[in-house]
């Protein structure tokens, strides 16, 4: 077995974390950084494993202490995310991992902590840890998942080797979505065109066919306003409204098909989607000019969609708008 088997892609990232471990010079912190469903927690857990493994230079895959890591039940395996209905990690999250860290490891020679969503950390959390970082335990390997690197504090981002991960190319994401034993062409086109070159959410279209049907449902109804028909705009921002992260995630794919059809307006050819044929259908009524003001009042929306809005409204006002 490999160290990284079944993560695909993000080769930089696994020679960097590979020559550690076969030169001894891992280091004491390390900030993944990429969007979210990009492959940084999978990576980190493997990356785990592999220094836990007591029998080999890498993973082995098959010992107790790697079977532990696959089951997420090795005691010398951290990981540290918000707690259930929370949305940050607070500080009293932060000083119990710290009053663990002292002590030795129970089975390896090595602890391992993941903080999941590091950027989710408090400002007050992240001073509390921060001490852990400036005078680590020679035993304590931190590794810290982020979205957004503006998010994490100078001060740990500077104890931390830093490495990026990029987006997925949409072969890759077919790869992955093949071994999961989706078969249907369709299916995987319409999955890797809404990804974004993300692994999570391309398995999260399969997992969630209710906002891919609002999405759908959102191309007829802003076709229908660009045609001039008004009519389905109420209830569709009615709709909206019921959610936030729904508003969110509909909101982002407009944007990218709107993209998208500007590219196509200034001469481009059609990305490979299932959406060709509705694509077409705009790119007839829509001039550059047309089609860069309708982006122009989504963007304004998106602004609008980060503060506590009343979300219907928003939605009505900029479908009014366009």
């Amino acid at each position: 077995m490999t160290m990284f088997e079944g993560i695909v892609e993000q080769d930089r990232v696994k020679s960097h974390l590979a020559a550690a471990i076969e030169n001894h010079t891992v280091s004491h912190a390390y900030l993944f950084l990429g969007e979210q469903g990009i492959g940084k927690l999978t990576m980190a857990l493997a990356f785990a494993q592999a220094l836990l493994c007591p029998k080999a230079v890498g993973a082995c895959g098959h010992c107790i202490s790697c079977e532990k890591v696959s089951h997420g039940n090795h005691p010398d395996l951290l990981v540290i995310s918000a707690e259930k209905n929370e949305t940050a990690i607070k500080i009293s999250q932060i000083r119990r991992l710290i009053s663990q860290l002292a002590v030795k490891p129970y089975e390896a020679e090595r602890r391992v902590i993941v903080i999941r969503g590091g950027d989710a950390m408090t400002t007050e959390a992240q001073n509390a840890l921060l001490k852990s970082l400036e005078e680590p335990e020679h035993f304590n390997t931190f590794i810290i998942t982020a979205k957004d690197g503006e998010a994490i504090l100078q001060t740990i981002r500077s104890r931390c080797q830093v490495l990026s991960f990029e987006p997925v190319s949409r072969a890759g994401i077919q790869q992955v979505l093949r071994e999961r034993g989706i078969a249907d062409e369709g299916l995987l086109e319409a999955a890797v065109y809404d990804s974004e070159g993300s692994v999570g959410k391309a398995l999260g279209f399969f997992e969630n066919q209710a906002l891919e049907s609002l999405k759908v449902e959102a191309l007829e109804v802003f076709y229908a306003i660009l045609k001039g028909d008004v009519f389905r705009l109420f209830a569709f921002a009615e709709k909206m409204g019921k959610s936030k992260q729904d508003s969110l995630e509909v909101l982002n794919f407009l944007i990218l098909w709107f993209h998208d059809t500007a590219l196509v307006l200034a001469g481009a050819p059609a990305a490979a989607s299932p959406y060709r044929e509705k694509q077409r259908r705009f790119v007839d009524i829509l001039t550059p000019e047309k089609n860069e003001a309708v982006l122009g009042a989504l963007f304004e929306l998106m602004d609008h969609l980060v503060y506590n809005v009343n979300l219907r409204l928003q939605w009505e006002s900029t479908m009014l708008k366009i």
